[in-house]
């Protein structure tokens, strides 16, 4: 058991209430300690002291929750820092994710330019805070999960003696989310990741002593599609590419033997600087765009009620609506567009990566 001062910077965010109840559910390992909640929003930080103090109740633990807006206060005799912050807000992060994309590059909070932006705030952020911290709590370690988590780790690790550690859980879990999807069993997954954070990938995927890409081979031979839908190969968001690129692969391999048809591909566009392309004076309508090669288009319209659950879809997205609502409405037209690639360009492309 730790008996620990912990400041979590950015206490009163999106995701405080969750962090908080992650902390207190192994709050028997640290009894007797002490979490001061750090923020610049009051109102925010009431609530989710309130919501942690209820949870504390519940577990009949030995914690002690406390809230400021003094940061340098919050900070003092500290033995431990979460960091987990956005600075600038939602706000700050649908310029990082716009900008970008308007000139054909990649825009997310951790990749690409849209990725500088938000470092160059976080890492603002950071310098103020170990400034704080040699002052008043000397021997405090960071424990950072503000993005991106890579380039602020690196940036206090070169230019202060305050120890960091960097986190993302991402290249841990989604290797047995996207198994359980599949209806595999996660505990036969024996998956190695590298990279950076929002941009790992695997170099070992086996599953129970195979190759990952034949076994989702093997699935699409049993499954026999004959329509299969991807993310376009060109989409300029790296997680939608890739995704286009492993499937293209499995694909390949279901067809080798002769036991799988080709299916017919569709693909489906996202992020790209054209898109989406709507036809005015109602803007209700999705019109083809010419920027894409060796691409053809089909149209299919939606019913009144495939519309309405598309929209009861769009509403359940609502992490991504408080960034971006008015981007993703662009999407609820009367009509869908998926993109036909020649099969020669996905081929090609796939044996790129």
């Amino acid at each position: 058991m730790a008996r620990i001062k912990m400041a979590y910077i950015g206490g009163g965010s999106t995701r405080g209430a969750g962090t908080m109840a992650s902390f207190i559910h192994q709050g028997e390992n640290f009894e007797g300690s002490e979490v001061v909640l750090i923020d610049l929003d009051p109102e925010r930080l009431d609530l989710i002291r309130r919501l942690a103090e209820r949870m504390v109740k519940a577990r009949g633990l030995d914690l002690t929750i406390e809230a400021t807006t003094d940061r340098r206060a919050g900070l003092s005799d500290c033995d431990a820092i979460l960091s987990s912050y956005r600075p600038g807000g939602f706000a700050a992060r649908v310029l990082d994710e716009r900008i970008p994309l308007k000139h054909g590059i990649i825009g997310q909070e951790t990749q690409g330019a849209g990725g500088f932006f938000m470092s160059l705030r976080s890492v603002n952020v950071l310098k103020g805070v170990v400034a704080d911290l040699n002052d008043v709590a000397p021997n405090a370690k960071i424990f950072n999960y503000t993005n991106p988590v890579n380039i602020v780790a690196q940036a206090v690790a070169d230019h202060s003696d305050v120890p960091i550690v960097s986190l993302c859980e991402g290249p841990i879990i989604y290797a047995e989310e996207a198994a359980a999807a599949a209806g595999l069993d996660p505990a036969l997954l024996d998956v190695a990741c590298v990279g950076l954070n929002h941009g790992s990938w695997s170099v070992r995927h086996r599953y129970d002593g195979q190759d990952l890409t034949r076994v989702v081979a093997r699935i699409l031979r049993e499954f026999r599609p004959t329509v299969v839908v991807m993310p376009h190969p060109y989409d300029v968001h790296l997680d939608h590419a890739h995704t286009s690129y492993f499937v293209t692969e499995a694909l390949e391999n279901a067809e080798a033997d002769g036991a799988l048809a080709k299916p017919r591909v569709l693909t489906y566009l996202v992020h790209h600087p054209s898109w989406p392309a709507t036809l005015p004076p109602t803007f209700d309508r999705f019109v083809p765009i010419g920027s894409l090669p060796d691409t053809a288009w089909t149209e299919t319209e939606l019913s009144p009620a495939e519309l309405a659950a598309k929209r009861a879809a769009l509403a359940e997205y609502r992490s991504q609506l408080e960034v971006m609502q008015g981007f993703l409405r662009n999407f609820l037209c009367r009509n869908e567009l998926f993109a036909t690639v020649d099969r020669r360009v996905l081929d090609r492309i796939a044996s790129l990566h």
